[in-house]
């Protein structure tokens, strides 16, 4: 059935994500979902991702460079570069 929706019998309170992400996306997030409570992380979690994948591909020793290029003390860098992912 998911295939016959259309944006017109989508309730209104759903009405904008639907139009935000695209009408196929919100369709493939109704089907994900089923009805569940799903978590959307802030973009800042998601950055900081990536910060700390990219301090792990550029440690080679240099502390204090990480350290001073992403703004994060000494202890931090060692604590990301210690992680495994």
């Amino acid at each position: 059935m998911i295939n016959k929706l259309k944006l017109e019998d989508v309730p209104d309170a759903y009405k904008d994500l639907a139009e935000e992400i695209g009408f196929e996306a919100f369709k493939k997030l109704i089907d994900f979902t089923g009805g569940g409570v799903i978590y959307i992380p802030q973009l800042s979690a998601i950055n900081a991702c990536v910060r700390n994948r990219e301090i792990r591909e550029n440690f080679n020793g240099n502390i204090k460079e990480l350290s001073k290029k992403y703004s994060l003390s000494e202890m931090q860098i060692r604590r990301i570069v210690k992680e495994e992912k």
